[in-house]
């Protein structure tokens, strides 16, 4: 019987090792501050609990790609704060970040976004999808190299140690941006806008 325990224990912690391995928790955190943008934005709102934007996000990634419009990298963006806000209310957008021409099937290109306000939901996207220009700004950045599932346990506690050894303090929205490398490998570089003092 002892044996069998021990065996069902070294199975156990074996599948927690890959597990961790495989979504990278080991993996460094790259921390610096950096201005970063303009971006063009294709999106849509979502309320609700964050980790379920990544439907919306394939979505409007497979509408962009039947328009024809580049969708470099997608992204994440969080509007409220967890920890103040129940998890049904929370605000947050998801899509695409479009190439330098938002393409010849919505007929707008990026100085026709520039000089349009800088949140605008144009008639010619279906479903509330939104082209936002969202403006260069200093962030806190940092880039994983590891699964985003485990962004805010891995991440975000660095980040704010970091804004702290600043003096100041991680305000919202906090952005996620990510890039698919290959099958297996994912790139998040994450926008942390400081605010302070703290």
């Amino acid at each position: 019987m002892r044996y069998i325990i021990i065996a069902i224990f070294a199975t156990v912690l074996m599948f927690m090792g890959r597990l961790i391995y495989h979504v990278g928790y080991f993996k460094p955190v790259e921390l610096a501050e950096k201005q970063i943008g303009p971006h063009f934005l294709l999106y849509k709102d979502h309320v609700g609990p964050y980790h379920k934007i990544t439907p919306l996000i394939e979505e409007i990634e497979a509408w962009a790609k039947q328009q024809n419009i580049p969708c470099l990298q997608t992204f994440g963006r969080f509007n409220d704060d967890p920890d103040f806000v129940e998890e049904e209310r929370l605000r947050s957008d998801a899509g695409c970040i479009l190439s330098d021409l938002v393409g010849n099937a919505v007929g707008l290109t990026l100085p026709d976004i520039e000089s349009k306000s800088v949140r605008v939901a144009t008639k010619q996207f279906p479903n509330g999808y939104r082209l936002e220009k969202l403006e260069a700004r200093n962030y806190l950045t940092a880039l994983f190299d590891g699964a985003p599932s485990i962004g805010p346990i891995k991440v975000y506690p660095l980040a704010r140690d970091y804004a702290t050894g600043l003096g100041k303090l991680i305000g919202n929205p906090i952005i996620e941006i990510y890039t698919i490398k290959d099958e297996d490998k994912m790139t998040t570089q994450y926008l942390f806008p400081l605010v302070g003092p703290k």
